[in-house]
Formats: C-alpha cells, structure tokens, sequence
C-alpha cells in the first residue's frame, strides 16, 4: 500500500463511529474538481509508509471505532486486501471509499467481507465518464459495481458532487434508475477551492447553488432509502 495521507480522527466520515482516514496514493480518474489533486500521482503523493501506519492503528486500539480507507483510489492496489484483512483482524470496522472503475476487486472485497461500508463516487452517467473524467473508462465497470453494492447487502451509500456539465436532471434521472433501492445518496456542491482544474467553475455554463443541490437531492428522494445534502 502506498498512503499519501492521513487523518487520525474523523467524526463525520464514517456513519456512527469515531474513525481515521487513510488516503491512498494514485488514481486512474482526473476529475476536474477533484480536492485531493496531488494524490493522482505516485510521484507528487507525500508518502506515509506501511509500517507507520500500522503502528499508528495499534496504538489507536480501543480509542477508534473504523478505519476509512480512501484515496485517490484505493482499489488500485494490488494488496488492498491483505491490508483490510489486517486492519480487520485489530479489530477495526472497515470503510472503503471508491469510484467504482474496478467491480472485480470490489466484489471479492464484499464477498470477503472486509468492507463494513462502502461508499461510491457517482460521478455522471457511466456512458459519460471517458469524456467528464478525461480517462479511459468502461461504462459497464460502472454499472456493474454500482449493481454489486446494491445486491451485496453491506451498508453503502453513493455520493455525488453537482457540478456540470457531469450533472443535470436529466442526467439525474437516469442515474435514480440505476440506484434504485439503495441505502443511501449523498449530494454535494461543488465547492471551487483547491480543484485539478481551479478555473473549473470560471469555465461552467451553469454553478449549481446550495439550492440546486436541494432540489436534486429532492428529486432523487422516491428511489433510494434516504437522501442527505452535505
């Protein structure tokens, strides 16, 4: 594992339980509002090594209830899984948060049950990606991991940031099709500090209010379990 990252008390990310944050180093996405820009790459990622981080969790035992693990994209790396298994053999709950680009190792991580909860960036229709995201993207990953979530039965929720041109009613209401049943969807606004791209908001045809975010979160409300605006 490769961590560029680390937030040693968190209230808010993790539903119900005190936790860390564990930012992993590398992603294959190049989301123009992307916050955490400098993780995209190995290179510019500050690293935290391994053996810190597990000494840092071992003298957390007791103290923390979860561990989030988010990147970046965590799945990436190939030995993810043993490090979940770790964590979970400490005793520790277990968060992943991911953008759903690879439903394969996101299945075996819930098969496994290694994810206590999972969170995924829903980011537009999956046929948009390659475009909105500037990278390579099978829209069928997408929806394959977006259907896995749902049929697994861990506790999940999915996240989307609204911003457009990724985001709009239409485009909404196609995604609420595909979420339908789901536990949780997340809305936020798009808030125009520390982006990949900081004149992403200068350049958009449409900035989404406070208020808009609403009305999309309203509109999203009869095909999930619940809707937050964060």
């Amino acid at each position: 594992m490769v961590f560029g990252g680390i937030q040693k008390t968190s209230l808010i990310d993790f539903p119900g339980r005190v936790g860390c944050v564990l930012f992993t180093a590398g992603c294959n996405f190049k989301c123009p509002y992307c916050h955490n820009p400098e993780l995209l790459s190995f290179s510019t990622a500050q690293v935290i090594k391994n053996n810190w981080v597990m000494s840092f969790l071992k003298e957390r035992t007791g103290f923390l209830d979860g561990v989030v693990i988010t990147g970046g994209e965590p799945t990436l790396h190939k030995d993810l899984m043993d490090f979940m298994a770790a964590i979970k053999d400490m005793g520790f709950e277990l968060k992943l948060d991911t953008n759903g680009s690879r439903p394969g190792v996101l299945g075996q991580i819930l098969e496994k049950g290694l994810a206590d909860y999972v969170a995924m960036d829903l980011k537009t229709d999956p046929a948009l990606y390659a475009e909105m995201v500037a990278s390579p993207v099978e829209p069928e990953k997408i929806r394959t991991s977006i259907q896995t979530i749902l049929d697994s039965g861990t506790p999940h929720e999915f996240r989307t940031t609204c911003a457009h041109p990724m985001i709009d009613a239409d485009i909404l209401a196609g995604l609420a099709d595909q979420l339908s049943g789901a536990d949780l969807w997340v809305f936020q606004e798009c808030q125009g500090t520390r982006m990949l791209e900081p004149d992403f908001l200068e350049k958009a045809e449409i900035v989404y209010t406070r208020e808009d975010v609403e009305a999309f979160a309203a509109q999203a409300s009869s095909c999930v379990k619940e809707v937050r605006v964060r």
